[in-house]
């Protein structure tokens, strides 16, 4: 009897970078890029893994937070805006586009969606 193996399709690698943990190599090499245009001052306040709270009338959503990949400050147009980035490697499935939606009305925010 001969057993076989299958390989997963998705099988993200965890990788780290500046002693910051990614759940994927795409999201890890995101990070190289907005930390050099961070040390550029393109952007500024870079934070990894910014939590939003998801809590409406004092109910928790899910876990009751988003977990975002990235956060910073952009400046353009005379004024700085406050940018949430999420890097997705393959497609956004229908449970984390509502989580997405959800944590944007909750803290009406938008968090951009960064394809790769």
């Amino acid at each position: 009897m001969t057993v076989r193996r299958f390989r997963k399709h998705f099988t993200p690698r965890v990788v780290e970078v500046n002693g910051h943990k990614f759940a994927s190599l795409a999201e890890g090499r995101r990070y190289g890029e907005l930390n050099l245009a961070c040390r550029t001052g393109a952007i500024r306040d870079l934070k990894v893994h910014p939590r939003l709270p998801m809590v409406i009338n004092g109910v928790k959503i899910g876990r009751g937070w988003f977990e975002a990949d990235f956060s910073y400050l952009e400046h353009r147009d005379g004024a700085e805006r406050l940018i949430y980035e999420d890097v997705k490697g393959g497609g956004e499935t229908d449970n984390q586009k509502t989580r997405r939606q959800v944590a944007e009305a909750v803290n009406r925010v938008t968090i951009e969606i960064v394809q790769r």
